[in-house]
């Protein structure tokens, strides 16, 4: 009878103990080391659409300062090409090398000869000098995106896991924008002088941030980790529970042998679906298929400034994320993606339309208006969702043993749907038409639409043993033996 009373009294203490009321931290830190890390983002951006002004300027190079002069479209299509071939490159070592250097570390080591290649860009006396800066500059970008999300869901209290987790799309959208903007001035010097500039205050900004709490966890090198903590989470937070379930965690990841086999447990083939699901969702959306187009939809329109209006496109796409990075703790993350699916497959269809009636020689001199407001409501759809969340989710829904492995998958998937866009777009379009393209990518959206139904799971404020659990590990025991 004593023996049960014991029991049952131990049974309260432990209840108790779970119900008291979890502590936060300070935010200023976390959003400071984010922000720091998402710099990087904006100069993936600067990449991304540096052909934009860029191809322009080396047409003519007496005129806007370029190095050489472009000869053909095929030398156009190979400088936009080398990115993402580049990035598919750097993604597939990018989680390993980040466990085995440190996340921190590997961003300041391999941001040097991001610079190089910049430098290299500004100055390239040949079409073969710009071709090697592209490749090279691929490769770190698709390190780097592999990289900066995981540092930032690293970093961050999962109360303001998705708002951070969103600021890399944000900042991706900002340097897309950088690029626009200052394709007004006609100065290839200038575009690249300032992208170079972004990169060094990156540079030395990431000397000014702590080394991921969960990397030192897992190089034993506790103290580190303790400190890193104190600063991301403010002096009066109490630590040493945060960091007794990191060892947790990674005690039980240690107990565990990560290997190709070891990622067919139930739980991580989930994620590495919800994971690589959702970038095929992001690249086959029909976002790229929208852009290439926009300057025939301005032309269309007789917009009397395409690179102006181009610029407004931007700044509508930079509020939206920036929204969403509000929105995603509040509305969810599973919410957001349906809206973002809908929305866009709804505008493709609306844009095949405008297409089919166009290569029918329909009279649509008086309907304008009506790709230009779609295609503005398919970005505003996009970056509501579809853009900035497949990061985040990743970083999610991948367990710490095999992040490395899954973050890699999910990224080499992405770039390598953006090389199969970039490649085969145009001629998938000239073959069946423009219309029957954007009415393709609609038909992806309505599929990504029951993916994110059925499949994605709802992460806000969830913490990393719960996502698991989600999909389907069984929850770690305590010491005691109870769960």
């Amino acid at each position: 009878m004593d023996h049960t009373k014991e029991e049952f009294v131990g049974i309260l203490q432990d209840n108790k103990r779970n119900m008291t009321v979890k502590q936060e931290g300070q935010k200023f830190q976390q959003y400071i080391c984010a922000f720091i890390a998402s710099i990087g983002a904006l100069v993936i951006g600067s990449v991304l659409a540096w052909t934009s002004p860029s191809i322009t300027y080396l047409k003519d190079p007496a005129n806007y300062s370029a190095p050489f002069k472009l000869e053909g479209e095929n030398e156009e299509n190979m400088i936009a090409a080398f990115t993402p071939l580049g990035a598919i490159i750097g993604a597939i070592p990018a989680g390993i090398i980040a466990d085995t250097f440190g996340r921190k570390l590997v961003l300041i080591i391999f941001t040097v000869p991001w610079i190089g290649t910049w430098i290299l860009t500004t100055f390239a006396g040949s079409i073969s000098m710009l071709y090697a800066a592209r490749f090279i500059s691929g490769i770190i970008v698709g390190l780097f995106c592999a990289v900066l999300p995981m540092y930032v869901n690293e970093i961050a209290e999962n109360s303001v896991r998705g708002t951070l987790g969103t600021l890399f799309q944000v900042f991706l959208t900002i340097g897309i924008l950088i690029d626009y903007s200052l394709g007004k001035l006609n100065s290839y010097l200038i575009l690249n002088y300032s992208i170079i500039a972004i990169s060094v205050a990156f540079f030395v900004g990431l000397f000014f941030i702590p080394e991921s709490p969960q990397y030192l966890i897992k190089k034993n090198r506790k103290g580190e980790a303790e400190t890193a903590l104190r600063r991301l989470r403010g002096p009066t937070y109490d630590v040493s529970t945060e960091l007794n379930d990191l060892r947790k965690r990674n005690e039980s990841t240690a107990q565990q042998k990560v290997s190709f086999q070891g990622l067919f447990t139930k739980s991580n083939v989930m994620a590495l679906v919800i994971s690589i699901g959702c970038m095929l969702c992001q690249q086959f959306s029909g976002i790229n298929a929208v852009i290439f187009f926009a300057k025939s939809i301005f032309e269309d329109a007789k917009t009397k400034d395409p690179t102006m209006a181009t610029i407004i496109l931007g700044i509508m796409q930079t509020l939206a994320t920036a929204a969403s990075s509000v929105l995603v703790e509040r509305a969810g993350r599973k919410i957001l993606l349906l809206i973002s699916s809908v929305t866009m497959g709804l505008c493709l269809v609306v844009m095949g339309y405008y297409f089919w009636m166009k290569d029918n020689k329909v009279d649509i001199s008086e309907m304008s208006w009506i790709p230009i407001g779609t295609m503005a409501l398919l970005i505003i759809g996009f970056s509501l969702g579809l853009g900035p969340l497949p990061w985040m989710l990743s970083g999610e829904v991948l367990a710490p043993e095999v992040k490395s492995i899954g973050t890699a998958a999910a990224v080499t998937t992405n770039w390598t749907c953006v090389a199969l866009v970039t490649f085969f777009f145009k001629p998938l379009a000239n073959a069946i038409s423009a219309a029957y393209t954007f009415w393709l990518f609609a038909m992806i959206c309505a599929l990504s639409t029951v993916f994110v139904l059925t499949v994605v799971p709802e992460t806000k404020g969830k913490s990393i043993e719960e996502v698991q659990q989600m999909l389907g590990k069984k929850p770690l025991k305590s010491t005691n033996g109870r769960v």
